[in-house]
């Protein structure tokens, strides 16, 4: 009898470590199920909206559906969910499913950018050093990447150093006294959720 329970005991802590090892290697739709990230998704949870977007987005588990993505990027992006609105920002940056529209990217970055997502606030400072979808502005495109270059982004980092080079001490300074300004709002708004 003892032996039946330690067997059933080590049967389950088996499955259970290989339900951990699918969520660490795959994420929590492969160990859940793409019927299920679908109802999630369908029950309005912005994580599994952004998930199914994914799948969509990039054909996995699913055909590449640019439409799709779009449609459940968008709901979970009004939803406040930043990684959303950064993928949305990506999706009209390249045409993915929309016509190019530089502008709306700029609009989903920035939304993305101001709650911390690392890859908008790269993405927003791209568009600012181009001039695309916003009013080229070196201190500006600066002040994103350096953001994003404090949490490690190393293309924001080379970025970063390239803007600086075309902004005078006076421009520099005060590109700096705003990225503190925008590090401390962004730090107060996670604090505060």
């Amino acid at each position: 009898m003892l032996d039946d329970l330690k067997s059933a005991v080590s049967t389950m802590l088996g499955k259970l470590w290989i339900t951990i090892l699918c969520l660490l290697l795959s994420g929590p739709v492969a160990a859940i199920g793409l019927a299920e990230t679908r109802s999630l998704a369908e029950q309005g949870d912005a994580w599994y909206q952004t998930e199914l977007a994914l799948m969509y987005h990039r054909g996995k588990d699913l055909p590449r559906d640019y439409q799709r993505a779009i449609r459940w990027y968008r709901l979970a992006a009004e939803q406040e969910f930043s990684r959303a609105q950064a993928n949305l920002g990506v999706m009209y940056g390249e045409g993915q499913g929309v016509p190019q529209d530089y502008q709306i990217a700029a609009f989903w970055f920035r939304k993305a950018a101001d709650q911390g997502n690392v890859l908008a606030q790269h993405n927003l400072g791209l568009l600012y050093g181009r001039g695309q979808g916003v009013e080229q502005d070196y201190a500006e495109a600066y002040v994103w990447e350096s953001l994003a270059a404090i949490s490690g982004h190393q293309e924001a980092i080379k970025n970063r150093d390239i803007v600086l080079s075309k902004l005078s001490d006076e421009e520099l300074k005060a590109a700096q006294r705003r990225e503190t300004f925008l590090l401390l709002k962004i730090e107060h708004r996670k604090t505060s959720q």
